[in-house]
Formats: structure tokens, C-alpha cells, sequence
């Protein structure tokens, strides 16, 4: 009998102990449930904001991760994750490793994003670091590889896959991507471009490079390029490249007089550089210089906006003895450009050369607010400490940057 009534007592406490259990678990998981809310739509109101006030995107980020520890199952948060650190990083380059970290983190927990993931392959490129390249080489990889291979034929993919193969030197690489590429029988002109200049590079070990490039620019003259201005005047400059004249001439005179090359600025830019190219003596210099200048002025006045345009002229100008003419059209490409991207630091570079000081210093001291690009503003400090003939500066400048400029 007492053993009996000790039986019924132990499991009247084994209920109460797990009912009581029972309970704490219960209110334990509704405040976390709770919090995990609260920090969810603090979140995503700070995410909503950041879409409008690019100012908040670090706030917003800094919110999401501190619900993404708390709730690292949420997919669609963690999009939203990268897609802010991709928006900071395009804002702030400096912000590159940080976001690629970000990035890093999402794909780990949800690996199936081969948008984000050709996207973090981009950031790696473009940073031009060994183990970067790697990196991406390593993502690109995956992303061919993901959707049962549906990347295989995308052609931005294909284009960021050959650019970090030429990168890591491996030339083969980068033309197996770019050949993918074509093959999908969409690709646009650039890739054609592409595809030229790296079995040219590749000619001293590919045997049958100018096949390729033969049957490249026979594409680009016919078929759907036909009548397309930017394929014809890609066909010329590459004629021109390789010191065909003859063909480059018969190509710029169809892109001027059927496909309307005269309203194009990098059309006339490209008729330009075949004037200049026929000069062979110096009595032939004034002349062509002066064609060449025509067609510049033109283009000029069709897009201010074209670096390639505003240095051409300038360099035309300044050989028949206009310096300041040329520097007053680099002054006026300089204001319409704005943006801090590679043209921007071609026309930094040509302004230098030109021995233009004020200009100078003010695109340099922009290019400083940039911290990736620290041993290039050294770089033009220094140059610029030579146009001033201030010699000990320019050594310790250009001292101090020559380690990263050279690789």
C-alpha cells in the first residue's frame, strides 16, 4: 500500500514538474517569437527607408543583421541583406571587403542565389587581387554550375568569367568563356571586340589566331550587324589595329555614308584615329591633323560627354600648337563627366600631361575621397610635383607609390 502511494505521489510531481516545464518552455518560446518580430520589422522599416535615403542603408544593414542572428532561416531578409551591401559598396568602394563578407554569409546559409553569387564574382574582379580572383574564379564556377546550368549561357556571366581568367594571366580561359559567349548566338558587339584583342594577345602560342579573328570581323560586317554602326566602326578600329588601312577605310566609308556614322560621336572619333593613322611623314602631318580635327569638333559637339572624344582633340590640338584650345575642351568633358570611373582618371591623366595644374588637383582631390584609390592620388600628386618642377616632393611621392603601381 505505502509503495503504491508513493508511485501516484511521484508522478503527481513528474506532472506538475513537467506541466510547470511545460509552461516556461511555452512563454520562453513566445518571447523570442516576440523579440524575433520586433527586430524583423525594425528591420525591414529601416530597409524601406534605405530604398529612398541612400544615408540609412548603413542603418538598415546594421538592423538586419542583428535580426538575421536571431532568425538566420529568414531567406527573404537575408536578400535584402545583400542587395543593401551590394547598393553600399557601389556607393563606397571602400566598403568592399565588408560587403563581400555580408554577401559571404547569405550565400553560406542559402547557397541557391547564383544572381548574388555572379554579383559577389564581380566585386572580387574588380578589386584585381590574386586571392580575389580566385575567389571569384571559385564562384563563377558555382554559378555555371547552378539551375542545371542555366548560366552556361548567359553572356554577362561568360563576360565576368574571361575577364578574371585574363586577370589570373590564363589567356585560354578567358577565350574558352568568351567563345561560350558568342556561341549562344546573341552576343553583342563588345564581346566580338573581346574576343579579337585575346586571340591577338594569345597569337605567339594559337597558331590559327587570325582565322578567328578573320571569321570575327567577316560576323560583324554581315548578317544581323549588317546595318549596325557600332559592329562596322569595331571592325575598321581592329583593321586599324592590326595596320590593315585599306580595309579600315572601306569599313568607316560605310559606317559614314549608309549607316549615318556622321552623327555619332564615336563614329567620328573612329575617323578620326584612321586621319591620324595614315600619317607617314611630316609634310603629310598638318593635313591630316586638321581632318582629324574637323571630325573631333563634330563629335564634340554631339556628346561632351565622351572622354575618348575630349582627349583625342586636345592631343590633335595640342600638336599643331593650340595647348589651350585642347585644355578648355578637357575642362568642359571634365564638368559634364562627374562621375569617379576609369574615364575619369584617363582625363585626370591627360590634363597632367598637358601641364595643367588647377583642373588637376581639384579631379585629384575628388579621386581622394576614395580610399581604394590612395596610391593613385599619391601617383598624380606626384606627377603633379613635377609639372611644378617641385622635385623633392615629386621623388618622395612617386617613391612612395611606385610598390603599387607596378605588379
Amino acid at each position: 500500500m505505502r509503495r503504491t502511494l508513493y508511485w501516484k505521489r511521484l508522478l503527481i510531481v513528474l506532472a506538475v514538474f513537467l506541466g510547470l516545464g511545460g509552461t516556461v518552455f511555452a512563454v520562453h518560446h513566445f518571447q523570442v517569437k516576440s523579440q524575433s518580430g520586433a527586430l524583423r520589422d525594425r528591420a525591414y522599416r529601416a530597409a524601406d527607408a534605405a530604398e529612398t535615403d541612400p544615408s540609412k542603408r548603413p542603418e538598415a544593414i546594421a538592423h538586419l543583421k542583428a535580426y538575421l542572428r536571431a532568425k538566420r532561416t529568414d531567406e527573404a531578409a537575408y536578400q535584402r541583406y545583400a542587395a543593401l551591401w551590394f547598393a553600399e559598396v557601389k556607393a563606397d568602394p571602400a566598403q568592399t571587403e565588408r560587403a563581400a563578407a555580408g554577401v559571404e554569409e547569405f550565400l553560406r546559409e542559402f547557397p541557391n542565389h547564383p544572381e548574388e553569387r555572379l554579383k559577389l564574382a564581380d566585386l572580387y574582379v574588380a578589386t584585381g587581387q590574386s586571392s580575389k580572383l580566385l575567389l571569384a574564379r571559385q564562384h563563377l564556377e558555382m554559378v555555371f554550375a547552378a539551375s542545371g546550368g542555366a548560366f552556361k549561357t548567359n553572356i554577362e556571366a561568360r563576360e565576368s568569367a574571361a575577364t578574371c581568367e585574363q586577370a589570373l594571366g590564363n589567356l585560354p580561359g578567358a577565350i574558352a568563356h568568351t567563345e561560350a559567349a558568342l556561341a549562344t548566338g546573341t552576343a553583342p558587339v563588345r564581346v566580338y571586340q573581346r574576343a579579337m584583342s585575346l586571340h591577338y594577345a594569345n597569337r605567339r602560342t594559337e597558331a590559327k589566331w587570325n582565322t578567328y579573328v578573320d571569321d570575327y570581323l567577316r560576323a560583324l560586317r554581315s548578317g544581323r550587324f549588317a546595318d549596325d554602326l557600332a559592329a562596322r566602326v569595331a571592325a575598321a578600329r581592329f583593321e586599324m589595329m592590326l595596320g590593315n588601312v585599306v580595309p579600315a577605310r572601306a569599313d568607316m566609308k560605310e559606317a559614314m555614308e549608309r549607316l549615318k556614322g556622321g552623327e555619332d560621336a564615336d563614329a567620328l572619333l573612329a575617323m578620326a584615329e584612321l586621319e591620324l593613322q595614315a600619317i607617314k611623314t611630316i609634310e603629310e602631318a598638318v593635313a591630316q591633323h586638321a581632318k582629324a580635327e574637323v571630325h573631333l569638333r563634330k563629335a564634340f559637339a554631339i556628346d561632351k560627354k565622351n572622354v575618348p572624344v575630349g582627349i583625342v582633340l586636345a592631343e590633335v590640338l595640342y600638336r599643331q600648337g593650340k595647348r589651350d584650345d585642347g585644355i578648355a575642351f578637357l575642362k568642359q568633358t571634365a564638368d559634364a563627366l562627374g562621375e569617379v570611373n576609369d574615364l575619369y582618371l584617363m582625363l585626370v591623366d591627360r590634363l597632367i600631361d598637358l601641364g595643367e595644374q588647377e583642373l588637376s588637383l581639384k579631379l585629384v582631390d575628388k579621386l581622394g575621397t576614395d580610399a581604394n584609390r590612395k596610391s593613385l592620388v599619391t601617383y598624380y600628386r606626384g606627377r603633379l610635383a613635377v609639372v611644378k618642377e617641385d622635385w623633392m616632393n615629386a621623388v618622395k611621392l612617386l617613391d612612395e607609390t611606385a610598390p603599387h603601381m607596378v605588379r
